[in-house]
């Protein structure tokens, strides 16, 4: 059996701007492109500076990693793979950012981790197994977002979410073959 080279990951903005980051190729890992995470942050500017963040579905991790390089005051990192997590923590210790953020190896679904105070959330989970629009639901029925809070979503073009009542599109792009955007809850828009 042979193993896959690590994932190279480049944060593309703010402090570790340029760092080099390697994860484990773990099956199914399909990290957010630089063009994407370039666009992503340019439309998050404006609220990044000390939001409380969380990537679920983290994987690589390097949209929460991309949020605290540019000032998010901390990132709760979530993954069910205890390899994706553990490659995660390395990276926070790596950039001396241990002290804000926080990992957990869980099922995005559980949500045992969530809080009332998330004011970006990326869900980018793998594709074609229904959990985007699961995990909408999910924050939808939790209401663990701060008032005025963005959610990040990255899906397979052929598979466009549904949003759940109140939800509307913030913005959204496309390339050829994903889709992305920001989304906010009506209910939550100050």
């Amino acid at each position: 059996m042979t193993t896959r080279p690590p994932i190279r990951l480049r944060i593309i903005g703010g402090q570790w701007r340029r760092r080099v980051l390697q994860a484990p190729a773990l099956p199914g890992l399909r990290p957010t492109t630089d063009r994407l995470r370039e666009t992503l942050f340019n439309w998050l500017m404006p609220v990044i500076s000390g939001a409380r963040c969380c990537d679920a579905f983290a994987g690589t991790g390097v949209l929460g990693l991309e949020a605290l390089s540019r000032g998010a005051a901390s990132c709760c990192f979530v993954d069910a793979s205890s390899a994706a997590v553990c490659a995660i923590s390395e990276h926070l210790i790596s950039l001396s950012a241990h002290d804000k953020a926080r990992c957990v190896t869980s099922r995005f679904e559980d949500m045992s981790f969530a809080k009332k105070s998330i004011d970006v959330l990326f869900l980018d989970p793998p594709f074609g197994k229904g959990l985007l629009e699961e995990a909408l639901q999910q924050v939808d029925r939790l209401g663990c977002l701060s008032e005025n809070a963005m959610v990040y979503v990255e899906y397979d073009l052929a598979s466009r979410p549904t949003l759940p009542e109140g939800w509307f599109w913030h913005r959204d792009a496309k390339t050829k073959r994903v889709g992305y955007g920001l989304l906010v809850n009506s209910h939550h828009v100050a």
